[in-house]
């Protein structure tokens, strides 16, 4: 028999992690044989490489099965049960980080609430207000975020021009359909985006971090400012 190796012995990890080839028959005979459940009352089906969704038709079974958890083993492996939600692989669109951002590169005739509501959105964020502008360099806003390390440093802002006056095409006089145009009819600008503070309303309980404040507010609420 030939021995086959990959790759030096002494550069192999001692410790991995892999994921066991299982199979819904498997787990469905694993079920039968600590819980006594019959085939014909449960139903599995794989949803992803590591979980399996298992539908009961009765609720007792359900409960059978939850008290098995981490005491049902397949090849001395310990398997886990958890209710399933229509939670279970979405996620969260909730916005935690009210954050103050400006926009470095925005024509000054854009700067407007329903323009900023606008970029705000296809970011996927909230726009709560503008800045009162102190110079003409950047537009300063409020937005909340779901997460601000997202938050691309630079984009390209399309805003149409003005439509120029043009005939209508009418296939009867013409033989060819009109040529297709060379660019565009929009002025794209690139904006930088500047990230200046970023306010978590979530409540901490922050002793360790301070030990030497001495305040009895154990509430805080972190905030993080970044120079521009």
């Amino acid at each position: 028999m030939e021995d086959i190796r990959v790759g030096e012995l002494d550069l192999c990890p001692d410790r991995s992690h892999c994921l066991l080839s299982w199979t819904a028959g498997d787990l469905v005979e694993a079920i039968h044989n600590r819980a006594g459940i019959q085939d014909h009352n449960l139903r599995v089906e794989v949803t992803s490489t590591k979980d399996f969704l298992i539908t009961f038709c009765h609720w007792r079974d359900r409960d059978v099965v939850f008290r098995c958890s981490h005491d049902l083993f397949y090849n001395d492996v310990s398997i886990s049960f958890k209710p399933w939600s229509r939670r279970s692989w979405a996620i969260s669109s909730e916005l935690f980080f009210f954050t103050k951002i400006s926009l470095d590169g925005l024509s000054m005739h854009l700067w407007e609430l329903e323009v900023a509501h606008n970029l705000v959105s296809e970011l996927g964020r909230e726009l709560r207000g503008l800045i009162p502008v102190d110079d003409a360099h950047c537009l300063g806003l409020f937005a909340w975020f779901k997460n601000p390390s997202d938050l691309p440093q630079l984009i390209d802002v399309e805003v149409p021009k003005r439509p120029k006056a043009m005939g209508s095409w009418r296939e009867r006089t013409s033989s060819a359909p009109p040529g297709a145009p060379r660019s565009k009819p929009t002025l794209v600008y690139r904006v930088i985006i500047h990230m200046e503070e970023v306010l978590d309303p979530t409540l901490l309980h922050t002793s360790d971090v301070f030990p030497e404040d001495d305040s009895d507010d154990d509430d805080t609420v972190p905030r993080n400012a970044f120079s521009c």
